[in-house]
């Protein structure tokens, strides 16, 4: 008489109520073999995610018209290792944070973990002035006023939170426009016990459970939206949501090149997410080791004058 077991306590430890049915249907189960359907309920490891596989996730998540017309963005240098080391937050429990998290702050790490590093060790970037980058500065906030007079011809005048007010002043405003229901926030101010975000623009667009739902839009110079935007957007709708001002749902980018590009931040929220939780644990460390690896963010950074005396002091320029 052949051995007799149980198929799916082999397969998983807390197995469903559909694999059940399946090992109860499937005539192998009563003969010793092992069901096939049972054994596809299986749970494997999630694979680890690739350096700039982000970037991947982040547009693939957009329907596949979007993405042929954003464009997306090429990988970064998958060869890049930092090997940190440190204490891990379960190790840690109760941490202090020393910096605030921002969406910025995630795009830099995302594009140079040892630019990240320098800016949680409290290095100053080198004093150097830049002309062209002042000029696109001027450019965006150009951009930004002239989308602005847009949107208050659609939807009025706008609740406008001074950037110069103490930040719990900004807090406190938003959350005051939020709850009274305005159409439209200017240079509004969201944040957590980590994280903080200042959306260009906060649009109502309807209401719910008696709440108004806003929705977070940027203005962005580039001709087309980049992942980095739609970043950015999760991060906004995430913070957004937990401030009471509804639920992630879409999000905006009136870019420099045409018209405003619409997206659906819930397709994105979990590698969001997931990315916002990698950039946290990166911050608990209390040792990060990185070193300087060129990429295309070099040209925009501020570090990369301490960055080529180390590369000259290598002799690896």
């Amino acid at each position: 008489m052949p051995p007799t077991f149980t198929t799916v306590a082999m397969v998983r430890r807390r197995p469903s109520a559909w694999a059940r049915r399946a090992a109860a249907d499937c005539p192998a189960a009563t003969t010793g073999g092992v069901c096939a359907r049972a054994w596809a309920a299986k749970p494997r490891p999630r694979p680890a995610m690739r350096a700039g596989s982000w970037r991947r996730g982040i547009m693939r998540s957009v329907p596949s018209w979007r993405r042929h017309y954003c464009g997306i963005i090429k990988l970064l240098n998958p060869s890049r290792k930092t090997a940190p080391h440190g204490m891990s937050r379960g190790q840690a429990g109760v941490l202090i944070m020393a910096k605030t998290l921002s969406a910025a702050r995630l795009n830099n790490y995302l594009a140079c973990a040892h630019h990240a590093a320098l800016w949680f060790d409290g290095v100053e970037a080198p004093e150097e002035d830049n002309a062209s980058l002042e000029l696109v500065r001027a450019k965006g906030f150009a951009h930004e006023a002239a989308v602005l007079a847009a949107l208050e011809t659609v939807h009025g005048p706008a609740v406008a939170i001074s950037d110069k007010a103490p930040l719990d002043a900004r807090l406190a405003a938003t959350a005051e426009a939020i709850n009274a229901g305005a159409p439209l926030i200017y240079q509004a101010a969201l944040a957590n016990q980590r994280w903080i975000g200042f959306p260009d623009f906060l649009v109502r667009v309807g209401e719910g459970k008696g709440k108004a739902i806003y929705e977070p839009e940027d203005a962005k110079l580039a001709r087309k939206a980049k992942a980095e935007h739609v970043l950015q957007l999760g991060i906004y709708a995430t913070l957004l949501d937990e401030a009471g001002g509804g639920p992630i749902a879409g999000g905006v980018i009136h870019v420099g090149g045409g018209a405003p590009e619409h997206f659906n931040l819930k397709q994105t929220r979990f590698i969001t997410r997931r990315l916002m939780g990698k950039f946290e644990a990166f911050a608990d460390r209390e040792v990060r080791h990185t070193r300087p690896i060129r990429s295309a963010a070099c040209d925009q950074c501020p570090f990369q004058p301490r960055c080529q005396a180390e590369w000259r002091a290598a002799d690896s320029l």
